[in-house]
């Protein structure tokens, strides 16, 4: 699970896995009830579901409880953790440190250690109906939730085209022209919300007084540029970017590098397409009711889709197109354009 390109979609969800704000949730009187958090990803060799309670106990400070772990997990022998593909058992999910496999929580006015969770260890497969079934040993309650994986057949990014090198921007004779560039996909049949980024791929070194390269100094580096975010679409999938908005991204992340030994020269872009569930789709658009009011004068009720409980369990893939290449206009304007001039680009790409 642990990689370089980090999806927006189950960033809203890791939040709750990795950290939170300041504020405590009161749901209401102390109750042995679950709160689950999870995505299930076909591409991830490992997965973890969070797993805590609803609290508040009586006659107890919210800030105080918030610090205790006893609190805000169950012990680990009163809840056995099931997983069924297609109503056929699977396994049991042991419970682990997730702080301990690389993911600690966030610092703030919850307890950061332990960070429990429940892990998957093996990897899933699409279009495959996952239920989640959490038995307390102590009140022989059983909770259950379900995600069916995202239908990956025929599913692909089909533009920017692979035959066609990118053109963000060209020169008319008169003035820079920046283009609108279309992207789009096949929609999966069980998607119903979609992010993507652009990952911008350069590389930075250092020059000597002659301008050449210095040995060993040159890194391969990455800008992650999240350009559509839960987007929910209409029937129709296509997003146009604009290469304005490009440069002024890149302007805005890199560093002027005028008057140092700093060079740079850019490679190519990779698109990469999130796709989420229907549930996830319905748990972030009711966040985005409560944090806007859009839904009226109170806040809605936060969407769940787990059975006797709180919170969401549901499913994403990531679809990606790699290595697109640059119209040689891009390069020129890299270097010479009043957006990126002094961003330190070669007028060619990277060899």
């Amino acid at each position: 699970m642990k990689k370089i390109y980090v999806s927006a979609l189950v960033g809203l969800l890791t939040a709750a896995f990795s950290g939170c704000d300041n504020e405590v949730d009161v749901i209401g009187e102390w109750k042995e009830i679950p709160v689950i958090y999870g995505v299930l990803r076909p591409q991830d060799t490992a997965t973890y579901i969070k797993i805590e309670k609803a609290f508040l106990p009586p006659n107890t400070s919210a800030l105080q409880i918030a610090q205790n772990p006893d609190s805000l997990y169950f012990a680990e022998s009163d809840l056995e953790v099931k997983l069924y593909a297609n109503d056929v058992f699977l396994a049991t999910l042991p419970r682990v440190d997730a702080a301990l496999e690389g993911y600690p929580k966030d610092t703030g006015i919850f307890a950061q250690t332990p960070n429990y969770a429940y892990k998957i260890r093996q990897t899933l497969q699409p279009n495959v109906n996952y239920k989640l079934e959490l038995i307390s040993s102590r009140t022989g309650e059983t909770y259950t939730t379900q995600a069916q994986t995202i239908n990956t057949t025929g599913v692909l990014i089909t533009a920017p085209s692979s035959s066609r090198a990118v053109r963000w921007s060209y020169n008319d004779g008169n003035s820079e022209v920046f283009n609108d560039i279309k992207f789009d996909w096949r929609e999966p049949s069980n998607a119903d919300i979609y992010d993507l980024t652009i990952l911008f791929k350069y590389d930075e070194y250092e020059v000597d007084l002659n301008g050449v390269e210095l040995p060993n100094s040159r890194q391969n580096k990455v800008l992650e540029w999240r350009v559509v975010q839960n987007y929910i679409p209409d029937g129709v999938v296509e997003r146009q970017i604009n290469g304005r908005n490009f440069y002024l991204y890149l302007a805005a992340k890199l560093s002027d590098v005028s008057g140092t030994n700093i060079k740079r020269c850019a490679r190519n872009m990779d698109a990469v397409l999130d796709a989420g569930g229907r549930d996830l789709a319905l748990y972030i658009q009711s966040g985005q009711a409560n944090d806007g009011l859009i839904s009226g004068l109170f806040p809605t009720p936060p969407y769940s889709n787990t059975t006797g409980g709180y919170g969401v369990f549901s499913a994403i893939y990531t679809i990606r197109k790699d290595n697109i290449s640059l119209d040689p206009s891009v390069f020129d304007y890299l270097q010479n354009g009043e957006i990126t001039q002094k961003l330190g680009f070669s007028v060619t790409p990277c060899f």
